[in-house]
């Protein structure tokens, strides 16, 4: 699955295993129980209704049918995707923190700087 940001440009890559690529290949992260972590185990977010959404609850990618966020813009055509590197072995991840509500506020997050350690 394909994942968009606020200008509708394809950033993040997802394959069948929950796993978070650039379109360059570079691992970003993984999806584990709809929660989005680093490979160092740090938690960043969420995986709800089609959205990728920060900490507090805004929303930062969009991926095929989103609901319940900001109006997604029209998606530009999105590259090939490199093949991807193997990702690390993901640490053991912390229980991830209360779900905060949702909003339809984009984040301040608009690029793969979403997965970088804060």
């Amino acid at each position: 699955m394909i994942f968009y940001n606020r200008h509708g440009q394809a950033v993040v890559n997802m394959n069948e295993r929950g796993q978070l690529f650039s379109f360059q290949g570079h691992p970003l992260g993984y999806i584990k129980n709809d929660v989005i972590f680093t490979y160092q185990g740090q938690h960043l977010g969420w995986l709800h209704n089609g959205w990728i959404r920060d900490s507090n609850g805004h929303a930062v990618f969009y991926g095929d049918h989103p609901t319940g966020g900001p109006i997604p813009p029209i998606r530009k055509i999105a590259p090939i995707p490199a093949i991807p590197q193997l990702p690390p072995i993901p640490s053991l991840p912390p229980l991830p923190p209360l779900r905060p509500l949702f909003s339809s506020v984009w984040s301040q997050y608009v690029d793969t700087n979403f997965f970088h350690f804060r």
